[in-house]
C-alpha cells in the first residue's frame, strides 16, 4: 500500500519517468511486482524489474524465499526482527540511485514510513538522511531522495491514499516501487516540470533532520 499512494504521490507533484522493483527473492515479490507492473502501466510510466537474487542466496531474513516461516503478529512486534533483510534499502537505494542519474532524472522517492521505524533500521530518518547525503554528493546529478511518508503512520497514508483515488483494497500493494522524477531546470532553480520548488522545500524542512545538502 505505501509504495502505490507514494507513486500516486510522485504522479501529482513531479514528472515521473520510470519506476522500479526489486526481485530480491521475497516471499512476497510474485504478488508484488505484478501490482507495480499494473500501476505503471495504468500511469504510462516505464516500469523496471531489477534482479537481486544474490541477497536470497546470501543474506538471513525469514521475509525470504530461503527464509523459514514469517512470524505472526503486527508488523512493530518485536518477533518481526526475524523479517528484516539486512541493509535491503541501502542496497536498493544505491541501484536506483544509479539507475537514476543514467536516465537523466534527478531524484527518487520511496515509501519509507513512521510505522517501519521499529524494526527496521534502514527506514528510520537518521539512515534515510545519511543515505540523502551520500546519493547526492555521490553522483554528478546530485541524485535526491525523496521520503514524503518518514514521518507518517498507516493512517495518515491511508487517508492521503484514498484522497489520491488509490484501490486500497486491491492486493499487493506493497511492491516498493521507487518512482524517479525529471524536473524542469537546474536545481535550486525555479520550477519543476510538475509542481514547484517550494513544494520540495516545504517538504524538506517538514521532514525530521532534513537539512540541506553538506557536498561541495
Amino acid at each position: 500500500m505505501d509504495s502505490v499512494v507514494a507513486f500516486r504521490h510522485a504522479l501529482e507533484e513531479h514528472e515521473v519517468v520510470a519506476a522500479v522493483s526489486f526481485d530480491y527473492g521475497s516471499k512476497h515479490n510474485h504478488r508484488e511486482i505484478p501490482c507495480a507492473e499494473k500501476q505503471a502501466r495504468e500511469a504510462g510510466v516505464e516500469h523496471r524489474v531489477i534482479g537481486l537474487g544474490f541477497v536470497n542466496e546470501m543474506f538471513q531474513s525469514d521475509l525470504l524465499q530461503s527464509g523459514g516461516e514469517v512470524p505472526d503478529g503486527h508488523y512493530e512486534d518485536a518477533n518481526m526482527v526475524r523479517t528484516v533483510v539486512p541493509f535491503r534499502n541501502g542496497i536498493m537505494l544505491s541501484v536506483a540511485c544509479g539507475y537514476a542519474e543514467s536516465i537523466g532524472s534527478e531524484g527518487l522517492m520511496i515509501a519509507a514510513h513512521s510505522g517501519d521505524h521499529a524494526i527496521y533500521p534502514d527506514c528510520r530518518e537518521p539512515f534515510m538522511e545519511a543515505m540523502a547525503q551520500a546519493m547526492e554528493c555521490g553522483t554528478y546529478a546530485g541524485i535526491k531522495l525523496l521520503r514524503p511518508f518518514i514521518a507518517m503512520d498507516k493512517a495518515a497514508i491511508v487517508k492521503q491514499g484514498a484522497e489520491l483515488g488509490v484501490d486500497l483494497p486491491a492486493p499487493a500493494s506493497r511492491a516498493r516501487p521507487l518512482a524517479h522524477w525529471r524536473r524542469a531546470e537546474i536545481w535550486p532553480s525555479m520550477s519543476w516540470a510538475s509542481g514547484t520548488v517550494r513544494d520540495i522545500a516545504s517538504w524538506m524542512s517538514a521532514a525530521p533532520g532534513s537539512r540541506p545538502s553538506a557536498c561541495p
